[in-house]
């Protein structure tokens, strides 16, 4: 399970990174305050959602199914 825990640990990392990202974003987007020309940035925190998403996969994977430990012969 600590290959789970660490992958669990890096998909937070990414979820905080696209949580600063949006923040800053978002900020950006109030100064403008011109919804036709912060359009784009908009869009762009939709595509990273996309990536957080994808992302959760991985530890998904290793929660539900782990890696069998081999057995050692002494």
């Amino acid at each position: 399970m600590p290959r789970a825990r660490y992958e669990w640990a890096l998909w937070l990392r990414i979820v905080l990174a696209y949580a600063i990202t949006c923040g800053l974003l978002f900020t950006l987007t109030w100064l403008v305050a011109d919804p036709s020309r912060t359009q784009p940035l908009m869009d762009f925190m939709t595509g990273l959602l996309k990536v957080s998403l994808i992302a959760v996969l991985w530890p998904l994977s290793y929660t539900l199914w782990p890696r069998k430990t081999e057995p050692t012969s002494s």
